[in-house]
């Protein structure tokens, strides 16, 4: 009988034993998960306070796929060759005169076909734009600028043409002759 108690007291060693490693178990297993909420949550927060907002997220999305839709689109060009400008100075004195060679980037055939129809029209309204104003830099007579002149065409050519329609003005070549 000695042996049978001391068997019990093993089995009553054991089951007190027992219930110690299950709630530990599972004490272990809360503790790794509230870890892990914490740390994903931290992440997330982290994350997300870096990126930006929604908004600044969905403006970028649609800035890119803008980007790669006019990637997608082709372009045309209406050439116009040899148009006289005179070059000023600062007094409206006509130090000379240069030929530019531009080139009307526009997306579509038909766009490009409406705008070859009305050319004569934009070859007036630019010789009239660049005979009125300087074309030259400010005190800097002879010296073209170059960015200043490509805006003003392409400013004039959408309002003659009634419509947005030409992308850019390129200025393709520019000789000059002095008086």
């Amino acid at each position: 009988m000695a042996d049978k108690d001391q068997k019990d007291e093993k089995d009553g060693e054991g089951e007190e034993e027992k219930p110690k490693k299950k709630l530990g178990g599972k004490l272990l297993l809360i503790i790794g998960l509230v870890g892990g909420l914490a740390i994903g949550g931290g992440t997330a927060f982290f994350l997300a306070s870096m990126g930006g907002d929604d908004e600044t997220a969905m403006e970028e999305q649609e800035e890119t796929e803008a980007v790669e839709a006019e990637e997608n689109i082709e372009l045309f060009y209406v050439d116009i060759n040899r148009l006289p400008a005179p070059v000023l100075d600062e007094d409206g004195k006509v130090l000379g005169y240069m030929f530019l060679d531009l080139s009307l980037e526009t997306d579509g055939g038909e766009n490009q076909k409406f705008i070859y129809d009305r050319l004569p029209r934009l070859q007036d309204a630019f010789l009239r734009e660049i005979s009125k104003t300087r074309i030259s830099k400010p005190g800097q007579p002879g010296v073209v600028d170059y960015d200043r002149l490509r805006s003003r065409f392409l400013t004039m050519a959408n309002k003659t043409l009634g419509r947005n329609i030409v992308r850019s003005v390129l200025i393709r070549g520019a000789t000059q002759f002095s008086q």
